[in-house]
């Protein structure tokens, strides 16, 4: 039992991310949260408030560094849901040379993932599920 909740929480985090405070605010002005879904919130939210203090010392070490970066002219941004075909899509642009996408690692909490990054990728591998999450 203690096991899947964790598998679950881990699950969400990667689904939904590290939400930093001042997003997961402005948020809540265009709706509120289903009662159902309070502990998905809970979860992204206290993560996100765990996260701060390394986000910013991401941005003291690598602020510059990403200020500099060049950034494509037209970006393809891959948006979609569950079992729609998104991470089939996500493979097939990854598997082009010239094309650069973001591993789980790093979309979890862009915030600190240049910092965690060494930590992260272990970390998920063993706690994510092998199968497709369930977020409900």
């Amino acid at each position: 039992m203690l096991a899947r909740l964790f598998n679950d929480t881990s699950d969400r985090l990667v689904a939904g991310g590290c939400i930093r405070p001042d997003v997961l605010l402005k948020g809540f002005r265009y709706g509120t949260v289903a009662p159902q879904r309070l502990s998905v919130l809970l979860i992204i939210a206290v993560s996100g408030l765990l996260l701060e203090p390394t986000a910013w010392l991401q941005s003291l070490c690598f602020g510059r560094q990403l200020k500099r970066c060049r950034h494509p002219d037209n970006p393809i941004i891959v948006i979609g849901h569950w079992r729609s075909g998104t991470t089939y899509l996500h493979q097939l642009l990854a598997a082009d040379k010239q094309a650069a996408t973001a591993r789980n690692s790093l979309t979890i909490a862009p915030q600190a993932a240049l910092l965690l990054k060494p930590l992260l990728r272990p970390l998920l591998k063993r706690l994510m599920t092998t199968t497709i999450p369930r977020l409900l």
